[in-house]
């Protein structure tokens, strides 16, 4: 059958404004084309204190593995994303986030590998 399979574990801590989250992920790919189904693992640990009003902060970690063994060369990669984030609460449901992440992706085939830099400012509206 072709078709993509996820698993998922998580773990989460809430404490008053804190949240941890643990996460361990399994994801297998059976598509038409051996480009798109890479056999993963990834591995990720967030922190967030995100106050109703005023700065908070979230920051986490993510490390994800791919192996692309259908290929006529298989390839493998490792992408490691860093992030972190300013949140400030205003108004009723309203936060607005400067978020910077940084990622570095390293392949056994150079043309897939990449370092990316990413900066985001938005304003979110919860309900």
């Amino acid at each position: 059958m072709r078709g993509r399979q996820l698993v998922e574990l998580r773990y989460r801590w809430f404490y008053g404004g804190h949240r941890v989250q643990l996460r361990y992920a399994r994801e297998t790919n059976d598509r038409l084309d051996p480009a798109v189904s890479p056999e993963r693992n990834r591995l990720s640990v967030d922190y967030a204190f995100r106050p109703a009003r005023g700065f908070g902060y979230e920051g986490g970690i993510d490390v994800r593995n791919s192996e692309f063994d259908q290929l006529a060369t298989p390839r493998e990669e490792d992408l490691l994303t860093i992030w972190g984030a300013l949140t400030y609460g205003f108004a009723e449901q309203w936060t607005a986030v400067l978020d910077y992440r940084v990622a570095d992706n390293d392949s056994t085939d150079p043309t897939y590998s990449y370092d990316r830099t990413q900066v985001t400012l938005g304003f979110l509206r919860t309900f």
